[in-house]
């Protein structure tokens, strides 16, 4: 743990060292020529500037780069830059900066402390509507009011705080098609966790063949059987559930799903109480509104939450298969500091290449906040008993975002005397406050760890 800040400071240093950015530069034809904007400074401004290059005027960006780099440029050679060479660098940027924030955070080692699953793996994606000039690239759903919409794929892993797969894509592609790349990530010993827009027996099937295990909540038009003698029966999880209590847990050792019905499962229904219940149908009709459908009027079918899952019950029994799959939500809890935090769902009418240097300046400047952040939660974790607040760590790396990147282009040394510091400003500032009667991710991956 001692080295491990210094560890990070070397491979962030590598990515963005004036040499090796000036290579990238040149290799993606953003760079021909010697420019007063070389890649160096352009990163800077895209990246580290802690503005939003869309929201602000050309002139702006222009008085910001003169004050921030002391070169002079006009708004014209400015917005010149803006091209498909310069998001073909930035993304180019982007996927280094991806695997390099995999292989720190694999290097450090586990959050959470379970030698069973080799990781836990939540997949989601998280979408905005862009101007409507855009839809050629960026295509909406087609529903009335809708112009163009951007959609942003993450597997995340919590066990360490990689973001396994990042991916941009256009709003209409469905999450379930998302499987088929997923599926080069799958290995033994993973734990898939998986929302209902990733609901696909075949995916299911495979990650069971790898020799790894899911959770996933039913469809509420699930079909599944049971075996009664030599043949399946349909077997209906709303009328099972009809007489469990508040609060009750039934569980189905093992259920057939699937076109075939040869996707054997455990099924756990989980009866919510009537708070619960409501909470559930006001979510839903806030979804159905966004894409002007009507909700379902059967009500009795959000009065339950099923699971299946192929993790033996010796290692996940029915009573915490709930609280198991709310470990889910940190993934969204990622997407409101993506959007809270460092505005990624803000854009305005510009022409298309500077709208994606924006996003790629974004991405980038995420990924190398979250690196930071998983490192020194980790530190702290280790060595200062300390859990701290995500939120309020990506804050705080954010708003001297300028100052690192002042850092970052000096040595590694320098960086990482840097970090040292920051790393004591985000210990002092971002503690976690804990709620009453609500259990932590590291609470529900400690119950799992007690019963191995």
């Amino acid at each position: 743990m001692t080295n491990m800040l210094y560890g990070l400071s070397s491979q962030i240093v590598n990515i963005f060292s004036k040499e090796y950015m000036e290579k990238v530069a040149r290799k993606t034809k953003f760079v021909r020529r010697n420019s007063r904007l070389n890649a160096e400074k352009f990163i800077a401004m895209c990246v580290f500037f802690n503005d939003d290059i869309c929201k602000d005027s050309l002139q702006d960006l222009v008085d910001k780069i003169d004050a921030n780099e002391g070169i002079s440029i006009s708004s014209q050679a400015l917005d010149q830059r803006f091209n498909d060479y310069a998001v073909d660098f930035l993304k180019y940027i982007f996927k280094e900066t991806l695997k390099m924030q995999n292989k720190v955070l694999s290097t450090n080692g586990k959050l959470y402390d379970t030698d069973y699953f080799r990781r836990i793996l939540i997949t989601d994606s998280t979408s905005f509507s862009l101007p409507k000039e855009f839809r050629a690239t960026y295509n909406g759903n087609n529903s009335p009011g809708t112009e163009s919409i951007i959609k942003i794929q993450l597997q995340f892993d919590l066990m360490t705080g990689e973001f396994i797969e990042n991916e941009i894509t256009h709003g209409n592609a469905s999450d379930a098609g998302h499987n088929f790349y997923l599926k080069y990530h799958v290995e033994a010993k993973d734990l898939h966790i998986k929302d209902l827009g990733y609901y696909d027996t075949i995916d299911l099937k495979y990650i069971t063949n790898k020799g790894a295990y899911y959770l996933t909540r039913c469809k509420r038009n699930i079909c599944a059987y049971i075996e009664n003698g030599d043949s399946l029966e349909y077997f209906d999880i709303y009328k099972a559930s009809e007489n469990l209590q508040e609060g009750e847990i039934l569980e189905v050792p093992e259920v057939y799903t699937g076109k075939k019905k040869d996707l054997k499962s455990r099924l756990i229904i989980y009866k919510l109480t009537e708070e619960q219940k409501q909470k559930k149908i006001e979510n839903e009709k806030g979804k159905k509104q966004k894409t002007y459908k009507e909700i379902d009027a059967e009500s009795e079918k959000y009065g339950i939450n099923a699971f299946l899952t192929n993790v033996p019950a010796k290692l996940m029994p029915k009573g915490i298969v709930y609280d198991v799959y709310t470990v889910r939500w940190q993934i969204e809890l990622m997407f409101k500091i993506w959007k809270s935090v460092f505005k990624l769902d803000l854009s305005k009418k510009v022409k298309l290449p500077r709208f994606q240097c924006s996003l790629y300046g974004k991405l980038i400047a995420i990924l190398l906040s979250s690196v930071i952040m998983y490192t020194t939660k980790k530190k702290a974790n280790f060595e200062d008993s300390k859990d701290i607040s995500e939120m309020k760590a990506f804050g705080t790396i954010k708003n001297f975002l300028l100052e690192i990147r002042n850092a970052l282009f000096k040595s590694v040394r320098t960086f990482n005397r840097y970090l040292k510091n920051l790393y004591r400003k985000i210990l002092r500032s971002g503690k976690k406050c804990k709620r009453k009667n609500r259990k932590t991710p590291f609470d529900i991956i400690s119950e799992l760890v007690e019963i191995h």
